[in-house]
């Protein structure tokens, strides 16, 4: 039988996939802690739902490029991290901060909203986390390879740095795809679900 080891690519998915999950638990673990003292007072569930209408009003190309900036800078940081000793601190501090925000936020439009909140709060990352979080996890495995190669002193070919390369392209493109959705569809399925709920 096959022993599993974390030098392997799927090994350092699988543990990509529970530091988001150990991400996600903090997310809603820590609204519920302070919800009485802090969070419920700032109503930050609101406070998001109205920003992402605000956003929504701009130019496409004006809320596209924001979009952009926003979904884009973590991963090139990732990417290019991922060919130094910083890709595993990197990729761990990406998979729990995503983790983090995706449950702090289904968790803060429950509390805020009731049962109905949490649907919109679904809403908010529908459909576009469909593409952002497969890019998440191949990058973090790939950054984790390469970081643990520099960390070993193993020399990294041409070859494998150009596999690299396209693989980044690729997932660039997905990413983009992404934003696209957010910028055109997310808007539309939000406002849909609030208005059929009736949460304002």
């Amino acid at each position: 039988m096959k022993r599993f080891r974390f030098n392997n690519d799927s090994g350092k998915s699988l543990f990509c996939w529970f530091v988001l999950l150990g991400g996600f638990l903090l997310g809603v673990l820590l609204p519920n802690i302070f919800w009485k003292t802090q969070i419920q007072k700032g109503g930050f569930a609101g406070i998001y739902l109205m920003e992402t209408f605000t956003r929504a009003e701009l130019a496409w190309e004006d809320y596209f490029l924001l979009l952009i900036k926003e979904r884009m800078t973590g991963i090139f940081l990732l990417m290019i991290c991922g060919v130094s000793v910083f890709g595993v601190p990197a990729a761990l501090f990406m998979s729990v901060w995503t983790g983090f925000f995706l449950g702090g936020v289904l968790t803060v439009s429950i509390l805020q909203f009731g049962a109905v909140g949490g649907v919109v709060g679904l809403g908010l990352f529908f459909p576009q986390y469909a593409l952002y979080l497969p890019v998440l996890f191949v990058l973090t495995s790939m950054a984790c390879s390469f970081s643990c190669k520099c960390w070993k002193n193993q020399k990294i070919t041409a070859k494998e740095l150009r596999s690299y390369g396209g693989k980044c392209l690729l997932l660039i493109g997905i990413q983009t795809a992404g934003i696209a959705l957010e910028c055109f569809l997310n808007p539309v399925c939000v406002e849909f679900l609030i208005n059929k709920l009736q949460i304002f």
